[in-house]
């Protein structure tokens, strides 16, 4: 009988230590399960980074671009306009003696002084 205690006490005790390893093994694993998210959430907060930094490199490049564009029409605008205004200056005085002569021919024509 005392064979038969003891080989029951070493089952007992080695399904004690079988209990206690599974547990070991299962918090092992989680850790790694976890530590596993943190890395994979780690290196897409990264990513993301990334992406959103370059997104806004690509914005601000566009918008200095558009600036610059913008600024160019506007000078080309200003120049046709004055461009126009000097064109104007130079023949207005033509055009207002033409006009008094027209009109004087006219009123000779028909005789109103």
């Amino acid at each position: 009988m005392p064979f038969l205690q003891e080989a029951l006490t070493v089952l007992l005790n080695a399904e004690k230590e079988a209990a206690r390893k599974k547990e070991e093994a299962r918090a092992e694993a989680e850790e790694i399960l976890e530590s596993t998210r943190r890395e994979f959430q780690k290196e897409r907060d990264a990513r993301l980074k990334a992406v959103r930094e370059q997104a806004q490199a690509l914005i601000d490049s566009a918008e200095t671009a558009t600036d610059t564009e913008v600024r160019q029409v506007v000078r080309l605008g200003q120049q046709e306009t004055d461009e126009m205004a000097g064109r104007f200056h130079a023949h207005a005085i033509e055009v207002v003696q033409a006009i008094a002569k027209e009109t004087a021919d006219e009123y000779v024509r028909r005789g109103i002084r």
